[in-house]
């Protein structure tokens, strides 16, 4: 069954600017294969208003990785090594690597959802347009997978493929708001609740771009995931100009 999105309007200050943020926590889901019925990644809520650059990092209760505020064309792309989960023997527990893009009327991704239910791993490709999530293939620990979405007032188009399966699927649908980008990791839902954090070392995130030009070079403000006073998931500094890790800190 579809779950509702609901919004929650933050006001972060960064540094002298103030940043609005968005804070959702549901996704539209259909019923995935396997009876994994009600599981889906959040979408992309950061709302850094458009032509704001914020040089400071940002805290989050489900995201992490580099936002970015396009300035014209809404694309993003990375290529991402999916890690090995280390499932505990009860809960519900998740990560979904990927690559997003935000509106005010709904959210479009290209990721992998990889979580853990009472000791039992997930991990699958996945993509989303308009807030509605695909299930696409499988995919294991250790492949590499490019994930890419594009959006314009016309079409949303998103792309994941597995380069060591040779596996790739495209979801394409109606046309969007889009302004702001995620590359990271965009939290795991069950039934519309946020789940927890799964252990896992770190996944490295490589060739990424934003608006078609390096990640680096695209403004990027980084985004720790936290809960309390605890930093679940951090990202790396940008090396390269266009390559970070996602590193675990704590479930």
């Amino acid at each position: 069954m579809p779950a509702r999105l609901s919004r929650v309007v933050l006001v972060v200050a960064a540094t002298t600017v103030a940043v609005v943020m968005a804070a959702g926590s549901a996704v539209a889901t259909p019923s995935p294969p396997r009876g994994r019925a009600g599981t889906g990644a959040i979408p992309p809520v950061l709302r850094l208003r458009p032509g704001v650059q914020v040089t400071s990092g940002l805290k989050n209760p489900e995201l992490a990785g580099y936002a970015v505020t396009p300035s014209a064309l809404v694309t993003a792309k990375a290529t991402i090594k999916i890690p090995l989960l280390a499932c505990a023997p009860s809960g519900e527990t998740g990560i979904a690597p990927g690559v997003w893009l935000d509106g005010f009327d709904g959210w479009s991704g290209a990721y992998a959802l990889q979580y853990c239910t009472n000791g039992q791993v997930t991990y699958d490709a996945a993509a989303a347009i308009n807030t509605a999530q695909t299930i696409l293939f499988t995919v294991k620990p250790g492949d590499t997978i490019v994930v890419s979405v594009s959006q314009t007032a016309g079409k949303s188009v998103a792309t994941v493929h597995d380069l060591t399966s040779g596996m790739s699927k495209t979801l394409s649908g109606a046309g969007g708001d889009a302004t702001q980008a995620l590359v990271g990791d965009g939290g795991v839902t069950f039934g519309g609740v946020l789940g927890g954090v799964p252990r896992f070392k770190s996944y490295p995130v490589s060739s990424a771009s934003v608006g078609g030009q390096p990640l680096g070079s695209a403004h990027p403000v980084s985004v720790e995931r936290v809960k309390g006073k605890t930093v679940q998931l951090m990202p790396t500094a940008i090396t390269g100009g266009n390559a970070f890790k996602v590193v675990f800190k704590h479930t």
